[in-house]
């Protein structure tokens, strides 16, 4: 059982990339993966705040991780979720 990023009840959880599509494999070169329940994985990509807020996060995490700069961000990943 691990808990889960969103809701923080232990449960199975499973891996959500942040940046999915062409940026899928990014997500995973820049650790911007989290572990959520399935309930809260189902919810995640039904919701776009949700999404947006959790893009949001990765985007500060790396820019900081990194020492980019918004433009930074802009040319490894096509855009910016500040």
């Amino acid at each position: 059982m691990e808990q889960c990023y969103i809701c923080k009840q232990y449960n199975y959880c499973e891996t959500h990339h942040i940046f999915n599509g062409s940026n899928r494999k990014k997500s995973e070169e820049y650790g911007s993966l989290i572990r959520v329940c399935r309930k809260c994985h189902t919810e995640i990509h039904r919701n776009y705040e949700l999404r947006s807020e959790l893009k949001k996060q990765a985007q500060e995490k790396i820019m900081q991780a990194e020492n980019w700069t918004i433009e930074d961000f802009r040319q490894v990943f096509y855009k910016n979720y500040l």
